[in-house]
């Protein structure tokens, strides 16, 4: 219920400056495009309210993993589907996000590595 709350204030929150943007930056649109607009609000609330239930009942680690996978899978899912080219600077990202991946797995696993040491001595 907390997600729905905060995702709903800040949509709510938000709203008056999206629409003084469409208003002062050109006219509103016709009422169609509205409509998609607003539609596509609730489809992008959607993922953020089961983000915010899922990091409720999974642990921080698999939280964190997800998060860095995220943007690769994405750039995988641009390559296969939309036909985006490999640029030298794209496997450089690529490259930096594994090696962080890489990193927070460490920092998780010596982490979980010291609680156990530690309980196993008390």
């Amino acid at each position: 219920v907390d997600s729905v709350v905060s995702v709903t204030l800040e949509v709510v929150l938000l709203l008056p400056f999206a629409l003084g943007y469409l208003y002062w930056f050109s006219d509103l649109p016709d009422p169609k495009t509205l409509f998609a607009l607003m539609f596509s609000g609730l489809i992008t609330a959607g993922p953020l309210v089961l983000m915010t239930y899922a990091t409720q009942r999974v642990p921080m680690a698999t939280v964190g993993l997800v998060q860095y996978l995220n943007p690769i899978l994405q750039y995988f899912c641009a390559i296969v589907i939309l036909g985006e080219l490999i640029t030298g600077w794209h496997v450089i990202a690529i490259a930096l996000i594994w090696i962080a991946l890489v990193f927070y797995w460490l920092a998780v696993f010596r982490a979980e590595r010291k609680t156990a040491s530690i309980s196993s001595t008390v």
